[in-house]
């Protein structure tokens, strides 16, 4: 729906089209905490993205090596976009949707450093 202003008025436009302007300005605004509020939830929805961020973080106690990317993590956030360091290979071993590798034998495999929703590795 349009409101036509004319040049030619005085008062810079009908009561109408000033409601109009008004009224989108205002729902625009009203949108912005909400938005603020989306924004902010979607960005703690990936834990996985957080974790592999905080390996990097910690490259001088995990040097070269292999990472393995448990399932729980790959599955909220961890992605090739942050697998940035050459100095490691990412092994995502076990689908997801399957149980991957049972965390009793995660030791067997040698992995320097592990991605895992599991509290305790033995």
């Amino acid at each position: 729906m349009a409101f036509p202003v004319r040049k030619d008025d005085a008062r810079g436009g009908s009561a109408v089209a000033k409601l109009a302007w008004l009224a989108a300005a205002g729902l625009g605004l009203a949108g912005l905490p909400a938005s603020l509020v989306f924004l902010r939830a979607s960005g703690l929805n990936y834990p996985g993205g957080d974790a592999m961020v905080r390996l990097h973080s910690f490259a001088d106690e995990c040097r070269e090596g292999t990472v393995h990317v448990g399932v729980d993590a790959a599955m909220t956030g961890v992605s090739r976009y942050l697998q940035h360091d050459d100095l490691w290979a990412y092994s995502k071993v076990g689908q997801p949707g399957e149980e991957g590798i049972p965390v009793e034998e995660l030791a067997s495999y040698g992995f320097s450093c592990l991605l895992s929703a599991e509290e305790h590795v033995p």
